[in-house]
């Protein structure tokens, strides 16, 4: 986002992330004023976790959303490092479990 994009309609705004309810969503927002954070993928495959929040202004009036992006993306190769590890972990431990009942079958 550009200085210029301040106060711009969402719908304007050429977002670079795979995400094609930001507009539904922001709109949800004004109306339940409920936050919303939801992980989403760029156009160049990075992560981000992307909150939607009222905007509240001085005198405590709703006056739009404002939409935050934290990168997420280390975050996201570690848990995905970590599942492969878990799953061949797993496979590990019920391979020797297999070994052992065999042995015992003996």
């Amino acid at each position: 986002m550009i200085h210029v994009d301040v106060g711009r309609p969402i719908s304007d705004i050429n977002a670079k992330i795979i995400y094609q309810c930001l507009y539904d969503d922001a709109e949800d927002v004004l109306s339940t004023l409920k936050q919303k954070e939801i992980e989403i993928q760029s156009n160049d495959n990075k992560w981000c976790s992307m909150r939607i929040l009222p905007y509240r202004t001085i005198e405590n009036m709703i006056d739009g959303v404002v939409i935050t992006f934290v990168d997420i993306t280390k975050a996201k190769h570690i848990d995905s490092e970590l599942r492969k590890s878990h799953e061949l972990l797993r496979a590990v431990l019920n391979q020797r479990q297999m070994l052992l009942q065999e042995d015992c079958e003996l």
